[in-house]
This record gives C-alpha cells, structure tokens and sequence, in this order.
C-alpha cells in the first residue's frame, strides 16, 4: 500500500511556508512567470535509498527552495542586505516552529535545512534576486 510520502512531504512545507506572512506567493513548482513578490518557488530534486539495518531502509528526500524578490539597480544595497536576509530568517524561524513532520504512515521523519547560493538574475521587468534553500527530509522505512 502507497504511503503517499511527497504528498505528505510537499504539503508539510507549503503549509510552513503559508505561514510567513511576508510571502505573497507560493509556487511548489517550476515558474518563470512570477506575478508577486515575494515569492517562493520549490520542488523536488533528488531522492536516496540505502540499507539502514536488515529491517529499515533509509530514504532522504531532497527539494530546492527559492525565495525571489523585486528589485531595481538602485536599491540592490538594500535588498541584499536588509530584505532578503529578512525573508530567509523569517522562512527558517517557519521551518524550525513549523516542522511537524515526525512521522509518514509510522515511519520517523527528520528535517535539514539550509542555505544555498545568493544572487539575482533579470526577468524582463528588472532584477530578481533570490537566496536559494536545501531541504533534507530523512525516513526509516520497512525493507
């Protein structure tokens, strides 16, 4: 019988990220058209077995997350060092209150997050700039 794990996985971290209340949108996800910032693009990207004991196979679980913001030339001092720093504390303070995910169909789940590379890139508008997130989500599951 299906567990359903990245249903579960994928609808544990939209309801984490639904809880910032400075993201305007929420993709899980690939977007090149994004209509509000900011915004957080993320899907799945990888996914690990391996034999844990004769009984549990390990399972990990990869996504990337983006959080994308507006930008103009003139204010790309600011974004960098006030308002995407902002958005990536507050994201990581949802993950670290928000993560409830103990158990998928009895199975013991951990979390990992951390941080990927920084940037920004053009859309046709004007900047983007994005922080880029690791999510590691980790079972032990019945061989």
């Amino acid at each position: 019988m299906a567990t359903a794990i990245y249903s579960n996985l994928i609808g544990q971290i939209l309801a984490i990220i639904q809880g910032v209340a400075s993201i305007k949108k929420i993709y899980s996800y690939p977007e090149s058209k994004i209509t509000q910032y900011p915004a957080v693009i993320f899907l799945p990207v990888d996914f690990e077995n391996s034999f844990e004991t004769t009984k549990e196979n390990k399972k990990i679980y990869r996504f990337k997350m983006w959080v994308l913001l507006q930008a103009n030339q003139s204010n790309l001092e600011t974004i960098f060092g006030t308002e995407l720093p902002k958005r990536v504390d507050e994201i990581l303070e949802a993950f670290d209150a928000g993560w409830s995910m103990t158990a998928i169909a009895g199975h013991r789940a951990w979390m990992k997050i951390d941080s990927g590379e920084w940037g920004n890139d053009t859309d046709g508008k004007g900047f983007i700039v994005y922080a880029q997130f690791n999510i590691d989500i980790q079972l032990l599951t019945s061989n």
